[in-house]
């Protein structure tokens, strides 16, 4: 989302008025407690769809924080007649009546968040962007481009012009003397097999990083004097630690020259543990974030005006001469980065000497706040968020992309292989 698309829809957007009729029976699709079993084969009838699939629209328009931005991009009422008018006349079934809404709105819709569940299906509006290469690394020759990594079909040796190969480069990380070096891919939410470049069909693979996990969700050590830290995870329940731990852990590596920082497959949770684990190292953690906040009698009480508005919430401008890290962070991150973990590549952003090493985050994170309702008569779950968040350079699917992008099945070894050739390159006498 633009800047001016975030001040257009939610900043300047006009209150709308909610019947006050309707105001008990929405917020009571709001259940307590956990997530009950259904039964994604109980029949309906063609009535009691039609009821739910009407309450399912009206909890998008008052309380979904993506229906400001999509409005002007779907016919949400055209949606809904059509689903109307296409329901079967001796009813349908719970699992059905998810397909059908599913595919009806899959289209216009990117949410990575916005999530139904009919039985043990899930069905969700995310749409993802993978990076895939060829496993060829290029280097720049004058207006051409060398293989200096080749494969079997195409050697190290081989020319490829500019033309030819510039839509598919990825700059990776540098010889160690500093020059310049490329991936050859390409970053699409259509998966593909191969390549045509300069009359060479060249198969491409899914990215390699984006595969790696770890053995474990937290490690802190040193490996050939540089030392690592990784945190796979956010989630309160799987966390020992609080945040005063985090921040000390920070603070251990406050005078380090150089710090690795895995985030890989780090899929969110509390985003207060990056922050806490950043200011530790850094003195300053800033995630810089505009986010427009659902206000709604659906999400309360139900005591307050019978209206839908945002409360607009900004942070403080990012400012990384407030820092006081000195050395270079080195952050690896990968698709499997999302929500939290996304948060934790903004706030390390706060260090003046920070490069992002890896593949693109997953780009979960432009509606958030996810909140649970269920369809009376179906039993249809519905995850959406309350919560729209606009950052800098931030596309839903498309994720952060990094400042350098890495093809390794282990790309933390990479990384201080790297360092260790670099750091030998500019100090050959010690």
């Amino acid at each position: 989302m633009k800047k001016e698309e975030f001040e257009t829809y939610y900043v300047h957007a006009k209150s709308e008025p909610i019947p006050p009729e309707r105001i008990e029976p929405l917020r009571h699709l709001k259940p307590q407690g956990p997530t009950e079993p259904t039964d994604g084969e109980k029949h309906i009838s063609r009535g009691e769809a039609a009821e739910d699939i009407g309450l399912f629209f009206e909890l998008l328009r008052y309380n979904y924080a993506g229906y400001a931005y999509y409005r002007d991009k779907v016919d949400f009422s055209a949606v809904e007649r059509e689903l109307l008018d296409g329901l079967p006349a001796d009813g349908t079934t719970a699992r059905a009546l998810l397909h059908a809404i599913h595919s009806a709105l899959f289209p216009f819709l990117n949410d990575s968040h916005f999530t139904l569940k009919a039985g043990e299906e899930y069905a969700s509006f995310q749409k993802l962007f993978n990076a895939f290469f060829t496993g060829l690394v290029l280097a720049p020759d004058g207006e051409d481009y060398t293989v200096v990594n080749g494969t079997d079909a195409v050697p190290a040796g081989r020319k490829f012009s500019g033309q030819e190969v510039s839509p598919y480069l990825f700059e990776t990380l540098p010889t160690p003397d500093g020059e310049k070096r490329y991936l050859l891919g390409v970053y699409t939410d259509n998966p593909v097999e191969s390549l045509s470049v300069g009359g060479t069909e060249l198969p491409l693979h899914r990215c390699r990083t984006d595969s790696w996990q770890a053995d474990c969700d937290y490690f802190a050590r040193m490996e050939n004097g540089i030392p690592i830290v990784h945190h796979g995870n956010y989630r309160n329940e799987s966390l020992q630690w609080n945040y005063e731990r985090f921040r000390r852990m920070g603070e251990l590596f406050r005078d380090a020259p150089e710090l690795i920082f895995s985030l890989l497959s780090n899929s969110g949770g509390n985003s207060n543990y990056p922050m806490h684990f950043i200011e530790g190292l850094n003195g300053n953690a800033c995630w810089e974030i505009a986010c427009a906040v659902v206000q709604s009698p659906l999400l309360t009480d139900g005591k307050n005006e019978p209206v839908k508005t945002y409360r607009i919430e900004d942070s403080e401008a990012s400012d990384p001469s407030k820092g006081t890290y000195d050395g270079t962070l080195y952050v690896l991150m990968n698709k499997y980065v999302a929500s939290s973990g996304e948060a934790a590549l903004k706030y390390a952003s706060s260090v003046r000497n920070v490069k992002f090493i890896g593949s693109a985050s997953m780009g979960c994170g432009q509606f958030g706040e996810i909140l649970r309702y269920r369809l009376p008569h179906s039993g249809v779950y519905v995850w959406m968020g309350y919560k729209v968040f606009n950052m800098n350079g931030f596309e839903e699917g498309k994720g952060i992309l990094p400042d350098y992008w890495l093809d390794e099945d282990d790309p933390i070894s990479a990384l201080k292989t790297y360092l260790l050739a670099k750091n030998a390159a500019q100090n050959p006498n010690v």
